[in-house]
């Protein structure tokens, strides 16, 4: 179990963090992280306004948001038939799996067989190797 709340970490909770940011929060309460702020805020039945959240949430993937240049449609149609997962992941890297794949379904393309009887193959080596 964590440390008491003190008054006064509770009234910067009341106080800042429907507003506030995050880095001014954390500043405000040193001690806590920002999972223990959120949880004793969601307990005081304190929430965010969504200008608050702003793009922290966003953060990192705010570039690939919205729809893929033609320069990656043309690599992705010629590149997604014959690859792996794993090769997806890494040739259109800050994308998801998800995405890759949803994006796939759009542009009604498949892998073929042989890439995924590769990936498979590829799945049973590893088993092999951790049993050893």
């Amino acid at each position: 179990m964590g440390a008491r709340w003190l008054k006064a970490e509770e009234a910067v909770i009341v106080s800042h963090y429907p507003t506030a940011s995050r880095a001014e929060i954390l500043e405000l309460i040193p001690n806590r992280t920002w999972g223990q702020i959120g949880v004793k805020a969601r307990k005081m039945r304190i929430h965010r306004t969504s200008n608050a959240w702003g793009n922290s949430v966003r953060e990192g993937r705010k570039e690939i948001n919205g729809s893929w240049s033609d320069e990656e449609n043309d690599k992705f149609d010629s590149y997604y038939p014959h690859s792996t997962r794993s090769a997806l992941l890494n040739f259109f890297h800050p994308r998801t799996l998800f995405a890759i794949q949803s994006h796939a379904e759009k542009r009604n393309l498949h892998r073929t067989r042989e890439a995924v009887s590769r990936e498979i193959k590829i799945g049973r080596e590893n088993a092999r190797k951790e049993k050893r």
